[in-house]
């Protein structure tokens, strides 16, 4: 098998001599020649890949975007021809390689002078069906993309996004509010926010297309209005497009939305290696290919320093670390006071850095609207007056970040997790907890709403409140559960260890596991955190014990009390742990 070096290299050169040769060619014209000079026999590169076409020629076509970019020949209704700066490049460089990575350097110098200049993003830009014509074609043969903007009354080049918004919202008032909101929100982001260097996707009959957006934007007279916005683009695979069943299937989800201009960015990686990336082996991808960054995977295991600063054994970090990566979501449940959040909080910092860690407390009257997104009050611009404003919660923020950064981890620590109405607060997110390369349509509408694999759960649960038997099996099946109690490692050894680390004698944690022997209830046993204080004196044992222990207690055995409270006296507890413990060898 050749390898896509070969490919590329003899293939490029070949391209410019045919049409030096002969002329302008059609792609097709073109292929067959190369069959013949180039003699592909090898069953790896007669292979038929993704889109259609065989191995080698995919190769060939592909690096051939490079020729394109250096001005050495042009693609335009199918048709490819050699200019003169092409012609030139023959005669300057004879050697097959360095022609293909004269090309690449000048391509990729294009490309990163894009990416530094600014945050480089994706776009959906839908052609197959505006106002009932296929215009896909048409955007291949000629080089760039559109909009339909019938409406709109000419507009000047360096338009402000305000003035855009004003003729915009004066084109479509004939409009109802919500169908005029969206259409003037798409002509903005395909005229003020889709810049050149971007990456512009669309799909037709021949599958999905990807392409560079280039400098020039303009508006044209168009038949019926379909296509008077025009973004020039230097298409990637203009001649074979990439099947949609092999598209991956957070992506597959983002193309279903019926938006007419949609932000893929969270795709981005994605989408740039589309095109050739997929048939290629790693140890053969070229400098031609555009840097981009490494999408998060998966957690490395912690130190073992890490587990000694949080008095958990190294076996339970890394189980637990293992069962993040498997399962992208965790709860830790247990009583009160044996460390739940703090293990949460802390893990989480450690595995991602803190200021990629966002805390939410669930509670009784905490809702969908909270938690994800919903209509809150705002004051009208105008002033005077109050409209509802569609508002995101915290995990549609921080999911967005993390589709912004794929190649970061972010986590949300979802504290008392069970004192909400978790179905209700979840919805229809439920199903993207288990499908996370799926999307859903959210309540309040707009585009399918797709979990990012890099965006982890840690949660925590307390099983004095509510049991772990009271949750439905979907939202079992869903998480992976851990528990921590007084009486299982890592939790029955921890204030004992604490005590130990920090110079103090063990009475603490001899009053703890007494007090804890004599609740009846497992569910209602105490946790070690209570007693993790720099001052181990009876007063302050006491005081803690009488003013946050005993109200607990109270509540556990509220309807017999007065029968129980005796086992629960301090003095009498406080006593025995302080005792010294019988001499077994006598």
């Amino acid at each position: 098998m050749a390898n896509t070096g070969f490919w590329q290299s003899a293939g490029s050169r070949k391209i410019l001599e045919l049409l030096r040769d002969r002329g302008p060619l059609r792609w097709e014209e073109i292929q067959s020649a190369l069959r013949v000079d180039l003699d592909p026999t090898e069953e790896e590169d007669l292979k038929i890949v993704s889109n259609g076409s065989e191995r080698w020629w995919n190769l060939i076509a592909w690096g051939s975007t490079g020729l394109v970019r250096a001005g050495w020949m042009t693609k335009q209704s199918g048709t490819w021809a050699v200019t003169d700066e092409g012609v030139q490049a023959l005669v300057d460089i004879p050697d097959a390689s360095e022609l293909k990575a004269t090309a690449d350097r000048i391509y990729n110098d294009w490309y990163n002078a894009r990416v530094e200049q600014r945050t480089q993003r994706a776009w959906l830009v839908r052609g197959s069906s505006v106002l009932g014509v296929n215009m896909v074609p048409q955007w291949l043969d000629e080089g760039w993309c559109s909009l339909a903007a019938s409406q709109l009354p000419p507009i000047e080049a360096g338009a402000s996004r305000d003035e855009l918004v004003a003729l915009a919202t004066a084109g479509y008032e004939h409009l109802k509010d919500q169908e005029q909101r969206s259409k003037v929100s798409e002509i903005v982001e395909f005229v003020d926010r889709v810049k050149p260097g971007d990456l512009v996707l669309t799909s037709g009959d021949g599958g999905v297309f990807v392409g560079d957006i280039a400098d020039k934007l303009e508006y044209v007279t168009s038949d019926g209005g379909r296509s008077n916005l025009r973004r020039d683009v230097l298409w990637r695979n203009p001649d074979v497009g990439v099947d949609f069943g092999e598209l991956p299937g957070s992506l597959q989800a983002k193309l279903k939305t019926s938006a007419s201009v949609a932000d893929l960015t969270a795709e981005l990686s994605v989408i740039d290696r589309l095109i050739g990336g997929e048939e290629v082996d790693d140890e053969e991808v070229e400098a031609s290919q555009a840097p981009t960054r490494t999408p998060h995977e998966k957690f490395e295991l912690l130190d073992a320093d890490v587990a000694k600063d949080l008095f958990v054994s190294k076996e339970w970090l890394d189980e637990t670390v293992d069962l993040l990566n498997e399962q992208r979501q965790i709860v830790f449940y247990g009583p009160p006071g044996t460390g739940k959040t703090y293990l949460a909080r802390k893990i989480a910092a450690h595995l991602v850095g803190e200021e990629r860690v966002r805390l939410v407390q669930f509670h009784p009257s905490y809702t969908y609207e909270d938690f994800f997104e919903g209509f809150r009050p705002a004051a009208n611009d105008s002033g005077g007056g109050v409209s509802l404003e569609l508002r995101p919660g915290p995990l549609r923020r921080l999911a967005t970040e993390a589709q912004e950064h794929p190649d970061q981890a972010f986590v949300l620590v979802i504290d008392e997790l069970n004192r909400a109405n978790i179905a209700k607060v979840f919805g229809e997110l439920y199903f993207l907890l288990e499908y996370r390369d799926h999307g859903v349509e959210v309540l309040y509408g707009g585009d399918p709403f797709t979990l990012p694999p890099n965006l982890y759960f840690m949660c925590t649960m307390n099983t004095a409140d509510r049991s772990i038997a009271l949750l439905d099996s979907a939202m079992r099946r869903r998480f992976a559960f851990k528990e921590l109690h007084p009486a299982t490692e890592p939790t029955a050894s921890m204030l004992g260890d604490w005590l130990d680390r920090n110079g103090h004698p063990p009475v603490a944690a001899r009053l703890l596991t007494l007090l804890n022997d004599a609740i009846e209830d497992r569910d209602a046993h105490i946790g070690p955190s209570y007693f993790m204080v720099k001052e181990q004196t009876s007063e302050r044992m006491s005081r803690i014990f009488r003013t946050q222990i005993e109200p607990l207690l109270q509540e556990t055995h509220y309807d017999r009390w007065a029968s129980m409270a005796s086992k629960f006296d301090f003095g009498k507890l406080y006593a025995a742990a302080t005792a010294e413990p019988a001499n077994d060898s006598e």
